[in-house]
């Protein structure tokens, strides 16, 4: 189903339990300097609450780190939303959006143009498992404007990666996920979720975009080499899309991993740097792992 101008909007409410919510998430690849970066806003109407992030990787290591929750929600829609010192707002739906932080000496002010559809993973063969998300779609796109850290200016030309999500998230029956984006340049991205349930059963979602269209992946062969923490340090991935197209693409990490932590998961942030059909793309791999859930070996590892 296409995505419209209103799923830009935040979407109903419709379960009581606290762990509601509905998020946007951007990040972005310079690849002249290497300074990447990720941002995600939430709002949780049941608690009432929000809260914001910007992180930001320089010279191969974490450098910025930015953080603030609220106890209310915020007023404004999606289309203009600010949490303390981070702010987005929607210029065009489905296309463009403003992306603003004021943190002293940290700033930045950088726009984001789509390079394609906005893809709805209700168009995969099998949805999303609901403890990650009720609705979600994602957009490839490019990322230019002005950042500053710690006083330090970079004129930002890069690529970016959008998504949003909706939904009761209950992490906790989620074994673990592998979130994993390509961006190379304006001619190809791809993104591949690979989620592994309670259960062990895994589901396959994403897609690759190749010349300004989408096409939903059917199938997923990935390697992942995993070092201490689990921290990605590479992969290789086979994408086979509806229609039959197979993509290759091998990575290997290019900056530190971070860890995050929120309850029982960690979360290891991953950026990397591919190779795949003659083009060498930047990316992140999102590794979430449940402690409380005995691990296994699904397929694709």
């Amino acid at each position: 189903m296409p995505v419209s101008d209103l799923d830009e909007r935040r979407h109903p409410v419709e379960h009581a339990d606290a762990h509601w919510s509905d998020s946007l998430y951007f990040n972005g690849f310079d690849r002249e300097t290497g300074v990447c970066f990720l941002t995600r806003m939430a709002v949780l109407p049941n608690q009432p609450g929000a809260n914001a992030l910007f992180i930001a990787w320089v010279d191969g290591v974490p450098g910025y780190g930015y953080y603030r929750e609220l106890d209310h929600l915020p007023s404004a829609d999606w289309d203009a939303t600010t949490i303390e010192g981070v702010g987005y707002r929607m210029l065009e739906p489905l296309r463009r959006w403003t992306l603003k932080l004021d943190d002293g000496d940290s700033k930045a002010f950088l726009e984001f143009d789509g390079v394609g559809p906005c893809f709805d993973y209700a168009d995969n063969a099998a949805p999303l498992p609901k403890p990650v998300a009720w609705g979600h779609y994602e957009q490839s796109g490019t990322l230019r404007g002005d950042l500053v850290l710690h006083g330090n200016p970079i004129e930002f030309d890069g690529v970016s990666q959008r998504d949003h999500s909706w939904g009761w998230r209950d992490w906790s029956g989620v074994r673990e996920w592998h979130w994993v984006t390509g961006l190379f340049g304006t001619e190809r991205a791809f993104n591949l979720f690979h989620v592994v349930d309670a259960a062990g059963s895994v589901s396959v979602n994403g897609y690759v975009l190749d010349r300004g269209e989408v096409h939903p992946i059917v199938r997923a062969d990935r390697r992942t080499r995993e070092g201490e923490g689990r921290v990605p340090e590479g992969y290789e991935l086979a994408l086979e899309v509806a229609g039959g197209d197979r993509f290759e693409i091998s990575a290997e990490r290019s900056h530190a991993s971070l860890p995050l932590q929120p309850g029982t998961t960690t979360v290891q942030e991953a950026p990397m740097r591919l190779v795949g059909g003659g083009l060498s793309g930047v990316g992140i791999y999102e590794l979430l792992f449940n402690e409380a859930i005995p691990p296994t070996t699904p397929p694709g590892k």
